[in-house]
Formats: structure tokens, C-alpha cells, sequence
């Protein structure tokens, strides 16, 4: 397979840059490990910028007619019980075009994103491919996954690694971007009944 960029990760990262460079007439392979989107742990907030972002995707009249809230900013709660409370009004000096922030389950989101990257003229995509090597050539690099029916090698001019913290195609390359201290399990949960206040809660 031969395209001017692959993306390696279907998420909301890759599927939104696979979906802007090919909408810029780029031939774009859209590649995830997954074959549809599972979502992932998240606090599944976006601030108000995700608006303009969503629509100039073209994804965001189908988005908001998903299950969501619309918040006015977010409070966070310390460990001991410090509460630092912020409203989205102003960001770098400028008033959002929306002044809201958007609240809905990433089982939601990625979905959506990844079906319209998928569904845009000049993207392939190639799902249930695992990535596992590549190799850097004159004008490019060779990718190779790991795919149900076989080896598929991917040729391409430009590799983006939309493919998380733990990117292989980054440990590939020998940039081991992982932050030791970082690492956690993470668990999410998502509560019936909760009051609908107008703030996201993080503590």
C-alpha cells in the first residue's frame, strides 16, 4: 500500500488529522489496531474550542444529538478539600465562539470522529492492523503491521504516531516517551442519578 501520509491510531487525534489532511488533498491511511472505536479512560470533558473544532470536522450536529451536557466550566477538589473553580469566559485573551464547554462518554465521541475520517475521499482505511516495525527510507519510511489475513507494508512520505503515550511507532524511532511517574490505572465510572450541575467535577 502506497499514500503521501499514514496514521497510525484511529482516535479522536488521528482520526481528526487523517481527516483535515485528506479534505487538503493528501492520500491518507488510517490504520488502528482496533477494528471499530472502545473508547478509553478519560474525564471526557472538551472545552469550548472543541466546538469550533467538531464542526469545522463536520461532526458536530451529530455529536450533540448524542447524549451530553453543556458546561460552564469546571471545579476541581483537592485531596484536602481545596476547591479551585474555573469559567470558561475568556482563553489567550479571546471570547470562545461558544461559551460553553461539552461533557459525553468517549464510547460516544470516537466513534463518530472515526466514521467520518473513514467515510472522507482520500482515506483508506486499515483496521485490526497492529504496528510493528518500520523503517526510514529516502523520501519516507515503510511501515509494517501485523493484520488478520497476514503482513500488510504500508509506503508512505510522512508517518504521523497518533497512537497514545505508549506509542510504538515513537519506541520504534527510539523516542521512548514514557513518563515512569506517570503511570497509573485508571478507572472510570459513570453514575445514574447524578445531579446535573453546570460545572465538571474533577477530584
Amino acid at each position: 500500500m502506497h499514500c503521501d501520509v499514514l496514521v497510525v491510531g484511529a482516535g479522536p487525534a488521528g482520526a481528526a488529522c487523517a481527516r483535515h489532511l485528506a479534505l487538503g488533498g493528501a492520500s491518507v491511511i488510517l490504520a488502528d489496531r482496533t477494528a471499530v472505536s472502545v473508547g478509553k479512560p478519560c474525564g471526557e470533558y472538551l472545552s469550548p474550542q472543541g466546538f469550533q473544532k467538531l464542526e469545522a470536522l463536520g461532526v458536530l450536529d451529530e455529536i450533540l444529538r448524542q447524549p451530553h451536557m453543556e458546561l460552564e466550566g469546571v471545579r476541581l477538589t483537592g485531596r484536602h478539600g481545596a476547591v479551585l473553580e474555573g469559567r470558561y469566559t475568556r482563553f489567550m485573551g479571546h471570547a470562545p465562539s461558544h461559551p460553553r464547554g461539552l461533557a459525553i462518554e468517549r464510547r460516544l465521541l470516537d466513534p463518530i470522529l472515526r466514521r467520518k475520517a473513514e467515510e472522507t475521499p482520500g482515506v483508506a482505511a486499515l483496521a485490526g492492523a497492529v504496528f510493528t516495525s518500520m523503517n526510514l527510507k529516502p523520501g519516507g519510511a515503510e511501515a509494517v503491521f501485523q493484520c488478520s489475513d497476514g503482513e500488510q507494508r504500508v509506503q508512505a512520505r510522512l508517518v504521523i504516531g497518533a497512537d497514545g503515550a505508549h506509542s510504538m511507532v515513537a519506541r520504534t524511532l527510539g523516542v521512548d516517551r514514557r513518563l515512569q511517574w506517570l503511570d497509573r490505572v485508571a478507572l472510570v465510572g459513570h453514575l445514574k442519578g447524578a445531579p446535573e450541575g453546570r460545572l465538571g467535577e474533577l477530584h
